[in-house]
């Protein structure tokens, strides 16, 4: 895995083959098979991810930008590092299995830490139980309908990353910690307003909510709604918002069997059989398959973790525990007093910006004098219409020697590519497919596909460098 880290975007761009050599492969049969389930694990955790980045890029960069002040007044994670040792704690998502089990929260709740994804609020709060933090990474604005910005809990505490829509943080005012993003643009920022403190390669709402229960020291831990499959074709536990949905839908003519089939068949291209905890077999999809050997790869056997979710095709590697057994024989002595003195010793936070102003600064001359270099290329080359044989070889030489300039510029680049992820991805994968075949090809035969590449690459760069 760590040899393949460095390499596995471009497999995962352009394409990869595994060769294997029977003769070494059978002398350990086992062996052979757990190295190529880790490598599709890991190409497969990496397709996500670029995927991820690729759709919604853009979104990320809207976001944080809008989340410039909350950023410079949370505090980060590192305040609480290592603070809640040894103390319970359950991560509850929202699978339909936490229909099953939500009960048994409130007999001892003052016996553990509660901490929600934003999915799982609204049954929570439902049921009259307010987790000790809340966790929001995505940044779609439908995550808004998770939480009620009107009544928040002023027990609870937001965990955010800086991705998530700025009107969220916004309603936790001095109740919100937020942790370092991989994000580009959160990089950069960070590097000159200071790091929160890192949660590592986050893949879900619930991983991030795992690794910051290891981040305080929790033990055990203890997951209950985190299904990662279908149960009679749900995904969500009643009172969630995606649960919500289709009950205001809900008519003669449309049930809410009707409802659920309609969203199941969405998935219909990427779904998966697998056994559930109880051995029965039960529909998942290629993603949630996959985040559950995520979650294995973060445990170890030394650390107590346990999977009490009574559903779903569990997490790979954990023991299945029940949620009574569970509370029953860890969370026996009331904790409150003590998250309560963590609580109130959390230092409010407010960043120096004045180094960042410098640096920004030199960036927006540096954006400026390449918005004028695009300019200028689209005035001389692009506007004859239909364009020469000449124009476009002329643009193409333009376009080399401004990506060149760029290059020089480690930190310009990244923040470009880390807007439109998709569109630089497109061009290197073109680019490289390219370059592969120019010494078999006539230089003329691929001027044309030169051309097109860098004609779609310019609006991308142009766009980038607008917004940046």
């Amino acid at each position: 895995i760590e040899i393949l880290e460095e390499e596995k975007v471009n497999f995962s761009l352009n394409g990869y083959r595994l060769i294997q050599q029977n003769s070494l492969s059978e002398v350990n049969t086992k062996r052979t098979n757990e190295l190529l389930a880790e490598i599709k694990n890991l190409f497969q955790a990496c397709t996500i991810e670029l995927k991820t980045q690729s759709a919604k890029s853009k979104i990320f960069y809207n976001n944080i930008y809008k989340n410039y002040s909350n950023l410079i007044s949370s505090t980060g994670i590192f305040s609480l590092k290592d603070s809640l040792s040894n103390l319970p704690a359950i991560i509850c998502s929202a699978g339909p299995s936490l229909d099953k089990n939500i009960q048994y929260l409130k007999a001892k709740r003052n016996n553990f830490l509660l901490i929600s994804v934003a999915t799982a609020l609204a049954p929570l709060n439902k049921n009259g139980l307010s987790p000790d933090f809340i966790v929001a990474i995505d940044p779609d604005e439908i995550t808004i309908n998770f939480f009620d910005l009107n009544n928040n809990s002023e027990n609870t505490w937001l965990l955010y990353n800086p991705v998530v829509p700025s009107i969220i943080p916004d309603t936790f005012p001095g109740r919100r910690l937020t942790y370092d993003s991989s994000v580009y643009l959160a990089q950069w920022l960070q590097k000159y307003l200071g790091g929160k403190g890192s949660l590592e390669k986050i893949f879900s709402v619930a991983h991030a909510a795992f690794q910051f229960a290891k981040f305080i020291g929790c033990g055990p831990i203890i997951f209950i709604g985190q299904d990662l499959s279908f149960s009679q074709k749900r995904l969500h536990c009643r009172n969630s918002y995606y649960y919500r949905q289709r009950e205001d839908r809900v008519n003669k003519l449309e049930t809410m069997k009707y409802l659920d089939h309609e969203k199941f068949i969405l998935y219909s291209s990427n779904l998966l059989e697998k056994p559930d905890i109880f051995n029965i077999k039960t529909t998942t999809t290629m993603s949630m398959e996959t985040y559950s050997y995520m979650f294995s790869n973060s445990t170890n056997e030394i650390s107590k973790t346990f999977n009490a979710s009574e559903g779903g095709i569990g997490i790979s590697g954990l023991k299945n525990i029940s949620l009574r057994e569970a509370i029953n024989l860890y969370c026996t002595v009331n904790i409150t007093a003590q998250v309560d003195a963590i609580f109130k010793s959390i230092p409010l936070e407010s960043s120096d910006t004045s180094q960042i102003n410098q640096v920004a600064n030199k960036q927006l001359a540096l954006f400026t004098k390449l918005s004028t270099l695009l300019n200028n290329i689209e005035k001389q080359l692009l506007k004859d219409n239909p364009l020469t044989k000449q124009n476009k070889d002329e643009f193409v030489r333009n376009m080399k020697l401004t990506i060149q300039y760029l290059l020089e510029n480690e930190e310009a680049t990244l923040l470009l590519q880390g807007y439109d992820y998709s569109g630089f991805s497109n061009w290197n994968q073109k680019a490289t497919n390219i370059m592969n075949r120019k010494e078999l090809v006539e230089k003329n035969e691929l001027l044309e596909e030169e051309f097109l590449r860098d004609r779609e690459f310019f609006q991308v760069l142009k766009g980038a460098v607008e917004f940046n």
